[in-house]
């Protein structure tokens, strides 16, 4: 799934409401806002979309709410709903267009190319860092392949990766373009960036077992088929255990279940979402504050890692894993006291587009 982005996500949180409480027993409009974003850290996002449809009938003129809902059905894949959220929140505030990267995107998949291509354009324009500009180079490179201009997509998608060369689904897309272009080393060189990120990337798998074949390699064609399999299996297991979760919401043992399958394939910004929920519901469980340690390691956030460390090992002083990962962080990153970013974290989307 595609989080907010972070400068919509700051907006969210932290802008001044554009109304006055109107009774709302529960806290307001902030409240209910982080209350939201909560229910989709629970990925119970039916959920989230019910409650803000009361939040925004108490709170008519409050873009944000709109905005949000947008992203709850754009979770859902359900693309129509997502558009009329969106621009339900941008009759309200039109400054928020170019904020909502999604927005474009889900036109993208109704097949909206003009417009997804204006969106996209929207966010460049007012891109206020290189993240910004990647994404919306991105988005162009999309279009254009969508229109079947191959060259322009791929100068497009190079240009993303200049403002980017992190990016998971911007190395993802240059992979392809370069074994379709029958330059499989440089094809490898960018799929295998990618599954060090999300190894729950199925497509990147097999495009690697492809490069591979291009290759003549046929012990590394037959280890990635085989990696391609597992990965496929657990996404299976996931679309299950989530299904499940919307009729059973903050269920702990499939969030657990759901938290154990995306750290043990090393997607660790999507997992510490859902350990931050297990854990939630689990506080006197060492091993479980132990891996949302682990994630919150891996997303670059040493020093909450290192104060999850300190619980774990306050409620087992024999976990071993804890101690070590807690002794790395203070010599290797200061005590966690200055943040600096894991090698290979990046916010990833599993489908390697959005």
């Amino acid at each position: 799934m595609n989080r907010l982005p972070l400068a919509l996500a700051t907006f969210l949180l932290c802008a001044a409401s554009l109304v006055a409480q109107n009774g709302v027993k529960d806290g307001g409009i902030e409240y209910n806002l982080r209350r939201a974003e909560r229910l989709m850290d629970q990925l119970n996002f039916r959920f989230a979309v019910t409650h803000l449809e009361k939040v925004g009938a108490n709170y008519p003129k409050d873009a944000r709410v709109d905005v949000l809902r947008g992203e709850c059905h754009f979770a859902m894949s359900q693309w129509k709903e997502a558009i009329a959220a969106y621009r339900a929140g941008f009759a309200k505030d039109p400054g928020l267009v170019p904020r909502v990267s999604n927005y474009p995107f889900a036109l993208l998949k109704l097949g909206e190319l003009d417009e997804a291509e204006k969106g996209y354009e929207a966010i460049f324009a007012k891109a206020g860092d290189d993240g910004e500009r990647a994404q919306a180079a991105y988005g162009v490179g999309l279009v254009k392949l969508n229109r079947g201009d191959e060259p322009g997509a791929l100068a497009a998608f190079q240009r993303a990766h200049g403002f980017n060369p992190r990016s998971s689904k911007i190395n993802y897309r240059l992979g392809i373009a370069y074994r379709m272009a029958k330059k499989p080393d440089e094809a490898l060189r960018h799929l295998e960036m990618v599954l060090d990120r999300n190894g729950l990337h199925e497509a990147a798998a097999y495009n690697v077992a492809m490069a591979w074949t291009q290759k003549k390699d046929a012990a590394k064609v037959k280890e990635w088929k085989r990696r391609h399999r597992e990965i496929r299996d657990a996404r299976v297991k996931l679309a299950g255990f989530r299904a499940r979760l919307t009729e059973r919401p903050g269920d702990a043992l499939l969030l657990r279940n759901i938290a154990e399958i995306l750290l043990e394939f090393g997607n660790h910004d999507e997992a510490v979402g859902v350990w931050r929920a297990v854990r939630a519901q689990a506080s006197t469980d060492a091993e479980v504050v132990y891996k949302y340690a682990l994630c919150l390691f891996h997303v670059g956030d040493y020093f909450a890692s290192r104060t999850q460390l300190e619980q774990a090992m306050r409620l087992d002083p024999e976990l071993k894993e804890a101690q070590a990962l807690h002794d790395r962080i203070m010599a290797e990153f200061h005590g966690g006291e200055r943040k600096v970013e894991a090698p290979g974290a990046t916010r990833v989307d599993e489908d390697g587009d959005s």
